[in-house]
């Protein structure tokens, strides 16, 4: 029995009520008061009559009888065991989804163009979603997460597009996602296992089929060698030229390297798009990796700010380790599937490694660059495993304590009782007394 955070331990003693109830209805019935004949019946007319005087006594109880009714009332809340309730937090389950291009692939079991194919992807989030019916209560918080993807919260799967891989989206780190709560949803089992995560692997078998698009031709991969398939359409790619000359400079050499088709604006760019996000230079600072190093000027737009795209150049500080904006670290360049956002204005001729700037930005192009419809590196397509699954450690899973004084109610309404039974005492024999001294 719960109402406003408390609960009874003995709900049976609310049978008690009755005796409270019993006696305030003895108090309010009184008899009317005997009739006796006298002379003085003209003192009498001059004060109220004993009919007035009983209706007004049935009016108001003496405070002895209102005394004992409030200790029987206390007294039923110390037979009930009043208790509070003490509601552990709601727990955060994290699910870590792997979205390579790999988890497009039938999953084991399912051949391409059978009835009712299912992809990997498929499986996991089923398999997901029924791990969580078992498992996550009403009151717990589920927040999905992938690499490239902005983190979605909810009880069911995240939308649809999540089941569409991503093009160059790492796996997961089991090691960096090693916390209880956490559940990866992965193709095979991680090596070394987590201590503290579960997942959950769908199991993979080689499945041979494209590969992608090299040197202007398609290739294929047939469980054991490379194959070439015919000549490819080129691929179309754009870099925005609000760009720094020197980016589109190596954007140029690389597409010329690629014999990429170049096209002339955004929407055409159905393989590669670079963007500019802000036109203006709001601040200046050093950016570089893998070697090398430029001043940059570059715009604080926020919707660059709000992409979900992966991280992939900071503003160059100490401090800059991970995809935080915090104060003094802005990301300058993101990257997802077919796109690469960057918010550099102006950047200086890049200092370090003369051949560090050129390859550095090439493999992010050629990591960005969308792959050839339903081609899947030979690295995940030879991949083997069976499936498995462990549970995950729960978060919170340390019992909540009880708060201080919540079951200590119970002796204060115990002596409540008896305080309000002796005084209920006292004010009843009262009267006696001084009526006794009286005499």
């Amino acid at each position: 029995m719960e109402a406003f955070g408390w609960t009874l331990a003995r709900p049976l003693g609310l049978a008690a009520l009755a005796l409270p109830l019993a006696l305030w209805i003895l108090a309010r019935v009184q008899r009317d008061p005997q009739r006796i004949a006298i002379g003085t019946l003209a003192l009498w007319r001059r004060i109220p009559s004993a009919s007035q005087r009983a209706t007004g006594a049935r009016r108001s109880l003496p405070w002895s009888v209102r005394l004992v009714l409030l200790a029987l009332l206390v007294g039923t809340g110390a037979l009930v065991g009043p208790r509070r309730l003490h509601r552990t937090p709601p727990r955060t389950w994290t699910i870590v989804c792997d979205l390579r291009p790999s988890l497009s692939l039938p999953a084991p079991g399912f051949s391409p163009g059978a009835d009712g194919e299912r992809s990997r992807a498929d499986v996991l989030f089923e398999a997901a979603q029924d791990w969580l019916a078992a498992n996550v209560s009403a009151t717990d918080r589920v927040v999905w997460r992938s690499p490239g993807r902005r983190d979605d919260e909810g009880h069911t799967p995240p939308p649809s597009d999540w089941r569409e891989p991503l093009a160059g989206a790492p796996s997961p780190d089991p090691e960096a996602n090693d916390r209880p709560g956490v559940l990866l949803l992965l193709d095979l089992a991680p090596r070394p296992e987590p201590e503290h995560a579960g997942w959950i692997a769908c199991g993979a078998e080689p499945v041979p089929g494209p590969v992608g698009i090299v040197a202007g031709e398609h290739w294929t991969w047939d469980g054991s060698a490379l194959l070439s398939a015919g000549e490819a359409a080129p691929r179309r790619v754009w870099i925005d030229p609000a760009s720094p000359e020197a980016l589109v400079r190596v954007f140029e050499a690389w597409r010329a390297g690629r014999a990429h088709a170049a096209v002339d604006g955004f929407e055409a760019a159905t393989d590669l798009a670079v963007l500019a996000d802000g036109v203006a230079v709001d601040a200046t600072g050093l950016v570089g990796r893998d070697g090398w190093w430029s001043e940059a000027g570059y715009s604080l737009a926020p919707a660059f700010r709000d992409s979900a795209d992966a991280p992939w150049a900071w503003l160059w500080v100490e401090s800059a380790r991970d995809d935080d904006e915090g104060e003094g670290q802005p990301v300058l360049v993101r990257h997802g599937p077919g796109r690469i956002r960057h918010r550099l204005v102006t950047l200086s001729e890049p200092s370090g490694d003369p051949a560090a700037f050129a390859v550095s930005w090439s493999e992010l192009f050629d990591r960005a660059l969308r792959p050839a419809p339903g081609a899947v590196s030979v690295t995940e397509r030879a991949r083997a495993g069976p499936a498995a699954r462990r549970d995950p450690e729960p978060p919170n899973a340390a019992p909540a304590r009880a708060a201080a004084g919540a079951t200590a109610l119970e002796p204060w309404l115990v002596l409540a009782t008896i305080a309000l039974a002796l005084l209920a005492s006292f004010l009843r024999r009262a009267p006696t007394s001084r009526s006794s001294r009286m005499g």
